[in-house]
């Protein structure tokens, strides 16, 4: 799958959807979540998240 930094650099203009919402998860966020989680004796599914929420063409255009 190609990145979007990818395809800014071989296209002039990219389609992306705005109606589209979600909440992007910051990576070393994520995982200090996890180092925390494995220390605990918990089981189960658990969802990690930052705050607030973007469009996929809000997301595009701040990696771009």
């Amino acid at each position: 799958m190609k990145t979007i930094v990818r395809l800014t650099a071989e296209r002039p203009a990219l389609d992306m959807v705005a109606d589209e919402v979600s909440s992007p998860t910051f990576a070393p966020d994520l995982a200090l979540a996890l180092e925390a989680l494995v220390a605990e004796p918990l089981y189960g599914t658990y969802h990690f998240t930052n705050a607030g929420e973007c469009s996929r063409l809000q997301f595009a255009a701040e990696i771009a």
